[in-house]
């Protein structure tokens, strides 16, 4: 049987991506947001104009806060028994500007561990490609993601969905089907060794 490809996302899945935004942002704009008062739209959170969150969005990264992004320890040994019977591909969300420190954030913290990396262009202008399309170009079986929007247009082309995190902005009361939410690696290691049970 051909092994199958598991796409895992970096954001709050393998990287501690919004503690770092929060902190930034009450750092720099007096804000008091927590982890738990976060929400994915910007403009929203702020209550600033779609144009202010992409200036502070770019600032963020301008201010390379993603190359000290916390990992997930728990991730590691639970990607090094994956990777005996799965390919593993990272597909996550990234601006051209920081894709070179992304690969070189995972090489750290995940070395040998992923067979490719995928950046998919959300935030560029025009951009019509998702999460779905490129987990389909890699061939992947699964998608791990705490986006639920990601996570629903994945298991809409059959892609197995699992949810993670237990997150304020992944909260639904019913999951579609083909989304399973699994709150840390402990359970995605669970899960796996329960397909092959």
């Amino acid at each position: 049987m051909a092994r199958q490809t598991i796409a895992v996302d970096v954001d709050d899945v393998l990287a501690d991506h919004v503690e770092a935004f929060v902190a930034w942002s009450n750092d720099k704009y007096g804000t008091d947001f927590t982890v738990d008062s976060y929400v994915d739209y910007w403009p929203e959170l702020w209550s600033i104009s779609h144009d202010q969150a992409e200036e502070r969005a770019i600032l963020f990264h301008k201010e390379r806060h993603h190359r000290h992004f916390v990992n997930k320890s728990s991730a590691l040994p639970v990607l090094k028994q994956l990777q005996k019977e799965y390919d593993l591909v990272v597909v996550t969300a990234r601006r051209e500007s920081i894709i070179n420190d992304s690969k070189e954030w995972l090489s750290k913290y995940y070395p040998d561990i992923f067979q490719d990396v995928r950046f998919v262009p959300i935030w560029e202008k025009d951009n019509t490609v998702t999460k779905a399309a490129i987990c389909q170009e890699v061939g992947a079986s699964y998608l791990i993601d705490d986006m639920l929007r990601h996570c629903i247009s994945a298991a809409e082309v059959g892609i197995e969905c699992l949810l993670f995190g237990d997150y304020n902005w992944n909260k639904h009361d019913a999951l579609p089907r083909g989304i399973t939410r699994v709150s840390d690696w402990q359970v995605i290691q669970e899960y796996f060794d329960a397909k092959r049970a």
